[in-house]
């Protein structure tokens, strides 16, 4: 777990001191980076970059967080919904919720955004076959990238 820092700089690549880390090892995602800014006594802040025709595995978990778009704009679904977002939009995702974000292959640059999330939390869950089926014919799916793994 990364120590408190009362102040972690900005730098022109990331954050002084915090080097960027896979964004995870199992799921179906592209282009994603990861910075765990700084972890304190209950919170964690963390930072992710998804570059142009990127996205974060399409999952859910029993924990809520806090996401602030930092830089760029894509797509956040929610729920059964997909929203346009863009820098300094804040979005809730509430327990037990999928969500995702998708930057579009045309994008000039990446979507960026920090999450704030509790230290103590579950592991992030993939949609199962009738939870993306569930999706079908909503704004979610309509957006949603996602392939089962068979």
């Amino acid at each position: 777990m990364d120590q408190a820092r009362s102040f972690t700089p900005r730098t022109s690549d990331g954050w002084r001191g915090v080097e960027p880390r896979e964004y995870k090892r199992e799921g179906d995602f592209n282009g994603v980076t990861r910075h765990t800014i700084v972890t304190g006594a209950t919170m964690q802040v963390r930072h992710f970059d998804v570059a142009p025709g990127g996205y974060s595995s399409l999952e859910r978990h029993e924990h809520e967080h806090y996401v602030i778009i930092s830089h760029g704009y894509g797509t956040v679904i929610v729920g059964r919904e997909a929203y346009e977002a863009h820098e300094g939009d804040v979005i809730y995702v509430p327990a037990n919720t999928a969500h995702q974000f998708v930057n579009e292959a045309s994008a000039s640059g990446p979507l960026g955004f920090y999450c704030v999330v509790s230290t103590e939390r579950d592991r992030p869950r993939l949609l199962d076959e009738e939870e993306l089926r569930a999706l079908d014919g909503t704004p979610a799916g309509a957006a949603a990238r996602h392939r089962l793994s068979v």
